[in-house]
């Protein structure tokens, strides 16, 4: 009976070496984010391109300064800042340095907006992607297009800069500095794809589409001095019956005193969606509500 107890004994410690695994001690988060699980969905996908229209968004509307946008213009012919008139960096460039804000600021945004947009590209086509081969193309066309936008505020504010195509997931330091004309070249990369993968349905309310792919890159072969390549890019634009210029009142005022180009900047006459047809992007702002804005100063940016 003793040798039995001991046999089975046996066979049981046995069974259990040989079932022990260290899958369970592999941590699956279900309740929050991880790479993994963060980018598999359309819908997951589709919040992360809407975070970079909100990137964009607050380049212009931003939620703490609004006074920002105006380093893009002050200082030039355009406009000049009274303050900083006789002594401030912008009546004497040669006192700007890397580290004055304005200028800090443009930076960081622009390469957080790259960062994020590379995430999406590079996660579209990751092994845990449940996205379909024509979603794939929406996605990354969608995203490709905001990487553009990105670099072709870069190189015209700061020349050559760094080129970043793929997402960074270590700390890098190697960083090398590209030519102004190899970020343009690599902004009509971008929105060739996105203008040869992205629908050419506008649409109603701000959503990236080929008609919009095209407008930038008109803009890029300009850069380039690929003249005739824009010609063709802004024409695929100005010949598409989906845009056309305003003639007629329209929109939540048109029974005010006023006329069609008061119409288009007022409330709720921005959208497609509202009758606008002459828009061809528009960044998604309200005033007072979650994800909007409360000031007055990002109100004041609206037309720039």
């Amino acid at each position: 009976m003793k040798t039995i107890y001991h046999l089975l004994l046996a066979v049981v410690a046995s069974a259990g070496l040989v079932s022990c695994s260290t899958d369970l001690l592999d941590e699956k988060p279900k309740s929050s984010y991880s790479p993994e699980n963060a980018y598999v969905t359309l819908a997951q996908f589709n919040q992360a391109i809407a975070d970079l229209h909100r990137t964009v968004r607050d380049e212009i509307y931003w939620e703490t300064d609004g006074t920002v946008i105006w380093a893009l213009f002050t200082g030039t012919d355009q406009a000049v800042d009274p303050t900083d008139l006789n002594a401030g960096p912008f009546a004497d460039y040669s006192l700007i340095t890397s580290s004055y804000y304005w200028f800090y600021h443009y930076w960081v945004r622009y390469y957080r907006l790259v960062a994020r947009a590379n995430t999406v590209i590079d996660r579209a086509t990751a092994k845990w992607s449940q996205l379909t081969p024509d979603e794939q193309l929406s996605v990354i066309g969608q995203a490709k297009f905001f990487r553009a936008y990105a670099y072709r505020c870069l190189a015209n504010l700061y020349g050559g800069v760094p080129k970043i195509d793929h997402e960074v997931t270590t700390p890098r330091k190697d960083f090398q500095r590209a030519t102004r004309e190899e970020i343009y070249d690599f902004c009509r990369e971008d929105l060739e794809y996105a203008s040869n993968n992205l629908t050419r349905e506008a649409d109603g309310r701000g959503g990236i589409t080929a008609g919009v792919a095209d407008h930038l890159l008109s803009e890029i072969y300009i850069c380039l001095g690929r003249w005739q390549d824009a010609v063709n890019a802004a024409t695929r634009v100005i010949d598409d019956p989906q845009y056309e210029l305003m003639t007629e009142r329209f929109g939540t005022r048109m029974d005010r005193p006023g006329d069609v180009f008061w119409d288009l900047f007022r409330t709720g006459n921005v959208n497609r969606e509202d009758g606008n047809k002459e828009t061809i992007w528009a960044l998604q702002y309200e005033f007072g509500v979650p994800g909007g804005q409360n000031g007055n100063i990002p109100t004041w940016n609206a037309g720039y």
